[in-house]
């Protein structure tokens, strides 16, 4: 949904990546629980979760300087 664009995309971008980071966060705390991630798993979830985050905000601030761009030529 995120790819998409569609109105709210920024703010699912970023819910999407600091749930990555939640459940990295957990799988590192527990990395012994049964259906825990692991200590491997919660890093890779760490790392993608910031990762996610980042480019959701890089891409709309880019988004956001190409629509003034738009505007101002016309």
């Amino acid at each position: 949904m995120t790819s998409t664009k569609r109105p709210g995309w920024q703010v699912l971008g970023v819910l999407t990546g600091t749930a990555f980071l939640y459940l990295g966060a957990a799988a590192l705390a527990v990395p012994d629980a049964p259906g825990s991630w692991g200590t491997a798993g919660g890093i890779l979830a760490l790392l993608g979760g910031a990762a996610y985050v980042t480019l959701t905000l890089f891409e709309a601030r880019r988004t956001t300087q190409v629509l003034a761009v738009s505007r101002e030529v016309r």
